[in-house]
């Protein structure tokens, strides 16, 4: 079975998540396929992390994403940040939340480099 790419894992998170949108954020750990000394590391699982609430069932979404992606070995566990993991993550997805900045204004910084 061919293992799937970042793209394949991009376009299985973006359609699962419609199916979840308590998820806020959806994160993805490369996998790594050989330590130094060349052997290979890991079980080859794919690594998905989420931004959700506590009661979200894991293994439901990690079944989905499985199926998205032909039946690879999909783990989804809760994400805590990527540095207090040791893991270099990547964001997949994240929806917009409310903030306090009206619209013109979001990506806008002032002379001083804060929000104007």
């Amino acid at each position: 079975m061919r293992r799937p790419c970042i793209l394949d894992v991009m376009r299985a998170v973006k359609t699962t998540a419609a199916r979840y949108p308590s998820v806020a954020a959806w994160w993805y750990e490369p996998v790594r396929r050989f330590r130094l000394d060349g052997a290979p590391d890991g079980d080859g699982a794919l690594d998905v992390f989420v931004e959700g609430p506590g009661s979200l069932d894991l293994e439901s979404v990690a079944r989905e994403l499985s199926t998205q992606l032909g039946g690879a070995t999909v783990r989804v566990r809760p994400y805590g940040g990527g540095l207090d993991e040791g893991r270099r993550c990547f964001r997949l997805l994240s929806r917009a939340r409310e903030t306090n900045t009206a619209p013109e204004q979001v990506g806008r910084l002032d002379s001083k480099g804060g929000i104007p």
